[in-house]
């Protein structure tokens, strides 16, 4: 499968380019407007199959752990109007991770403005309510700054796509007690694991 793959930083891409890998790496820029430039140009020129956005991310919730490798199979942009909010979603294959919604922000902390009721469809009823899983509870929620974008230009442009990260902190907390090194670690780790180098 022709693949690439898009990180926001030098420093989460940085241990994943040391293994060589055979598809191409991209650092796309942080924030929403920087990845979606950053995703077009890499589809327009490489013309992959699948895309994959990876990278780290703060945890809403403490069922997740810090340095935790998940895959985030939805995503939406905290603060925009009910009326006019869109929820994207994965269409990659299944990566076998534990799963998790995103929220994706112009600002650290800005997802905890967002309860898990802004996860879910207000029309809808039973399961189907809850937010990228047909359990009784909603996926536990991940902070970044480029997924819904990410999403958004992938489903524009007729790629499939997915998302995964690590988890490097807990929303709102200072910046020195986030385990960036731990995550990027643990996220190289998975990346080579589920895609392989030698396809």
């Amino acid at each position: 499968m022709k693949r690439i793959f898009i990180f926001p930083t030098v420093e989460e891409a940085k241990a994943f380019l040391l293994t060589e890998p055979r598809d191409p790496v991209f650092v796309g820029g942080v924030g929403m407007a920087e990845i979606a430039a950053a995703t077009v140009r890499a589809v327009k020129a490489r013309k992959p199959q699948l895309a994959v956005l990876a990278g780290i991310a703060g945890a809403c919730e403490r069922t997740l752990r810090r340095g935790e490798v998940i895959e985030v199979v939805t995503e939406r942009v905290a603060g925009i109007p009910a009326r006019y909010a869109r929820e994207y979603e994965t269409t990659g294959p299944d990566l076998g991770l534990p799963l998790a919604a995103g929220v994706t922000v112009s600002r650290s902390g800005d997802a905890l403005t967002e309860g898990p009721e802004a996860l879910t469809d207000p029309d809808a009823e039973g399961p189907e309510a809850l937010t990228g899983t047909d359990a009784e509870e909603p996926l536990p929620r991940v902070e970044n700054m480029e997924g819904a974008a990410f999403f958004a230009v992938c489903e524009a442009l007729g790629v499939a796509c997915c998302e995964i990260r690590a988890v490097s902190n807990y929303v709102g907390e200072p910046f020195d007690q986030w385990a960036v090194g731990e995550a990027v670690e643990n996220l190289t780790e998975k990346l080579t694991q589920i895609f392989g180098n030698n396809e």
